[in-house]
């Protein structure tokens, strides 16, 4: 008999095996143990990977932060503070019989996998971690309380005290999350992977294509990752992730000068980056310089066909070209797609409104309102375009420019 197996099953637990911000669920057999970290703002009794992680092939604990302190302080129920916290995961493990520990985890869970992942010599599996936090235009600076107690504000020397491998990945399309890649590069024990036209929750895209299941077997399996078809390399081109994410803060900030010079320098180092072409196209665009935005806001739309804001965007800009049958077949292509996209028949109003096409200008007037009844500007808009409609009057039509009788000819009463 396996007296040290009986010594395990007699100690009394550590803590209770289940509450408010975490849960253990045993797996007879197994000498693993691998830890799910949930996002930001999960409820409670709530724990995010549950499906997948339910299907692991190891004792699982899952685990939320109850408030948003980046798992920085422990886990209530587990430990009031991350020694703490610390200490009870390992005297779980040895009761469970567990001699190899696992953190998966994404967005603050991401987080906290590393962090705990690199203090309990764990395997880490990290998706959209913010190792640096309280960054400019950063989740964690928008979640984190004023208040709340984050002692470290980067957590990169825990990573380089790390054991076991850490793979660390984040979507193309999230520049914070490509940032934090690019601090963290060269760190002993640091793998890291960015995805082309992928956000902030890798995880969660991949989830939603069936292939998270089988990247976790394979982790488990003490496997690298495989390779990905959404795989960039974004995060090898030496500069991009600094300029990028200085585009992405001016651009969040509404700073559109500096947004236009740091996406120059951006999609200068990156062509390829659609939403670095986007954002820089669109600074151009609300400094006024049409133009200079257009070609980017093309790219952008090349890379990313199916993507709705860049497609607007680009109908905007070739509205303020002058380039109005372009303008108008994007925002028909948009709304064909889509029929509820309340933006693309607001703008249609305007323009035919504003060629004397009135009674267009009124009909998607309305049906912006409908899609979005609370919006003020589509009421108003709704409201100008019916009392214009109202006063039209037969041969209204002759007092228009040669442009705007075209449109009316063409679109109003083909």
């Amino acid at each position: 008999m396996d007296s040290s197996h009986n010594q395990r099953a007699t100690q009394s637990p550590p803590t209770e095996d289940q509450g408010l911000h975490f849960r253990f669920v045993p797996l007879a057999g197994s000498t693993k143990l691998v830890i799910f970290f949930s996002d930001a703002n999960a409820p409670q009794r709530s724990f995010h990977f549950w499906r997948p992680g339910l299907e692991a092939r190891a004792n699982r604990l899952f685990v939320n932060n109850g408030v948003n302190e980046w798992y920085q302080n422990g886990i209530p129920g587990l430990g009031s503070d991350l020694p703490t916290t610390i200490m009870n995961m390992k005297l779980w493990a040895r009761r469970l019989g567990a001699t190899e520990i696992y953190a998966v985890g994404q967005g603050m869970g991401g987080h906290g996998a590393v962090l705990y992942g690199s203090l309990l010599g764990a395997r880490v599996l990290a998706f959209g971690a913010e190792t640096t936090i309280r960054l400019p235009a950063s989740r964690s600076e928008r979640l984190l309380g004023p208040d709340a107690k984050t002692p470290f504000r980067t957590i990169h020397r825990f990573i380089a005290q790390a054991s076991e491998p850490i793979y660390a990945f984040a979507g193309e399309n999230d520049p914070l999350d490509m940032y934090c890649l690019a601090l963290a590069n060269g760190l002993p024990n640091y793998f890291r992977r960015s995805l082309n036209f992928v956000g902030g929750s890798p995880g969660s895209h991949l989830g939603d294509r069936n292939r998270l299941k089988p990247l976790l077997r394979a982790f488990l399996d003490n496997q690298p990752p495989p390779p990905m078809i959404e795989d960039g390399f974004g995060c090898e081109i030496e500069g991009f992730a600094q300029a990028y994410y200085e585009l992405f803060v001016a651009h969040s900030g509404r700073d559109w000068a500096k947004a236009a010079e740091a996406g120059a320098r951006a999609t200068a180092l990156n062509p390829a980056s659609d939403f670095a072409q986007y954002m820089t196209g669109n600074a151009y665009l609300q400094l006024g310089y049409a133009e200079s935005a257009v070609g980017h806001l093309s790219t952008a739309c090349s890379l990313y066909a199916d993507h709705t804001e860049y497609r607007w965007t680009l109908a905007l800009c070739l509205r303020e070209l002058g380039r109005i049958d372009l303008a108008i077949d994007l925002h028909r292509q948009l709304i064909r797609a889509h029929p509820d996209f309340a933006k693309s028949h607001y703008a249609l109003s305007m323009i035919f409104m504003a060629n004397g096409a009135l009674t267009l200008a009124d009909r998607h007037a309305r049906r912006a309102c409908l899609i979005e009844p609370k919006n003020a500007g589509y009421a108003k808009q709704a409201a100008r375009a019916a009392q214009r409609l109202a006063k039209r009057r037969p041969g209204d039509i002759d007092k228009l420019s040669p442009q705007q009788r075209r449109i009316v000819t063409l679109y109003e009463k083909a």
